[in-house]
């Protein structure tokens, strides 16, 4: 498991690699324009963790799930696209290596 520690407080994530990849810590951090989703790409991570976060009466993260890309592939980042009605859109990159990123995953998160 990894431990996100945002403002004092630990979160652990469900475990997003295999034994013998390296994860190094967080490689950036995307939140959902309403605030409800967050996406974290963690740097040598195979894929994206997504957190539901309530803001009050105090910061809460629960796990949301992991999204993978193809074989043999790491995210380049993370970007939620601004107005998508009901929910937030997901959108990640997938690259092999050190080639060009040749896959786009896009996740709809639909809020009820």
């Amino acid at each position: 498991p990894i431990t996100l520690k945002l403002n004092g407080q630990a979160v652990q994530t469900a475990c997003c690699g295999t034994a013998s990849q390296s994860v190094k810590g967080v490689k950036e951090i995307c939140w959902d324009p309403t605030g409800s989703r967050l996406a974290v790409c963690y740097d040598g991570a195979p894929a994206v963790v997504v957190y539901a976060v309530k803001p009050s009466p105090y910061l809460q993260f629960s796990y949301h799930g992991t999204v993978w890309g193809p074989p043999a592939t790491l995210p380049y980042g993370v970007q939620f696209k601004p107005n998508f009605g009901k929910g937030a859109l997901l959108f990640i990159p997938f690259c092999h290596f050190d080639e060009p990123c040749t896959s786009l995953v896009f996740v709809p998160m639909y809020f009820i």
